[in-house]
């Protein structure tokens, strides 16, 4: 934080030094995705300690994953991690699951770090009945082990066709918003300024609404190919983001079976996630909004959703169609 209003300071000064302004706008940047992951590392400490933080069982492809994280894996689902960096001593190891914890030497105190990283994963790994184990020299590396125990999905195996991989899917990704238009709910002024700057920036349009009320309203007139998308903001007053979807999807206008909904939301906590996709969204990303992210949520939304719903039933309301996930 300490950066980011010194930063700040120095910038009024600067305004004809274009030079100087990408530092101090680079350096801003990398301070607040530190700061942000600071908070992010704090609330999932906290909501892990208060016992609030909820594990989604959901099956996945456990040959994909490893595609995507370049580790080794041995039976019985036992994933090593190893590497050759500086190691730690062996005194500090019984400390490392700790919450806060870091070894203090001249080469990681120069390292931005919360210590919450290794005590956050020891927490999931235990809600998961894994087990992690770690061993480390210094000057040579560490080497982490966790052990985990999957359910076998065995009509999954039988029924799943072959999928294509990842990179096949993403090609042409990167000007996949170029052309398409956006219905959005933002309450916040500055932050539908920005979403429209970004959205502008990619190519793409949109049409802000500024609470749940107004997107309900407006999505009863839209006309089929109007909008791509919506990218709903959770919090909002009058009504928030899960009522204004659900209202979309049991509406009289019928694209609101379909249209793919995205949720925006500074609660990127799994639970939050599950009320997203309970209300009738497609998909969740995470405030502030990262445009690589974006696009890849897109790219799965529009890939994933069908020409004819199928119906679900959601607490509290009467059995709606949505899209398929």
């Amino acid at each position: 934080m300490n950066v980011i209003v010194g930063l700040s300071n120095l910038m009024e000064h600067e305004l004809d030094n274009p030079q100087k302004m990408r530092e101090y706008i680079q350096k801003i940047q990398t301070s607040s995705n530190h700061l942000l992951g600071l908070i992010n590392d704090v609330l999932d400490m906290s909501k892990i300690e208060s016992g609030e933080n909820r594990m989604n069982i959901e099956t996945f492809d456990l040959t994909e994953q490893i595609r995507e994280i370049d580790m080794l894996i041995y039976a019985k689902y036992r994933f090593v991690i190893t590497d050759n960096g500086i190691g730690m001593k062996k005194e500090y190891l019984e400390h490392i699951f700790e919450p806060f914890s870091r070894q203090e030497n001249s080469v990681t105190n120069r390292v931005q770090g919360t210590g919450l990283g290794m005590a956050i994963t020891k927490n999931i790994v235990d809600m998961m009945s894994g087990i992690i184990q770690v061993e480390s020299e210094e000057g040579i590396g560490s080497t982490f082990e966790v052990i985990f125990e999957f359910r076998i999905d065995k009509e999954k195996e039988k029924s799943s066709p072959a999928q294509p991989r990842k990179n096949e899917i993403n090609s042409g990704e990167s000007d996949i918003l170029k052309g398409k238009r956006f219905l959005c709910a933002e309450d916040k002024e500055l932050n539908a300024e920005i979403l429209k700057a970004l959205l502008e920036m990619e190519g793409a349009e949109c049409e802000i609404c500024t609470n749940g009320e107004e997107i309900v309203e407006r999505f009863a007139d839209v006309r089929e190919g109007e909008f791509d998308a919506i990218l709903m903001d959770v919090q909002m007053p009058l009504m928030n983001g899960y009522e204004a979807a659900r209202a979309i999807r049991s509406g009289t206008n019928p694209l609101g079976r379909t249209i793919p909904v995205i949720a925006m939301t500074a609660n990127a906590f799994a639970d939050d996630i599950q009320q997203s996709l309970v209300a009738g969204m497609n998909a969740h990303i995470s405030k502030p909004m990262d445009m690589g992210v974006l696009r890849k949520t897109v790219v799965k939304v529009i890939s994933e959703t069908p020409q004819t719903p199928m119906v679900v039933r959601i607490a509290g309301t009467k059995e709606i169609p949505k899209p398929r996930r």
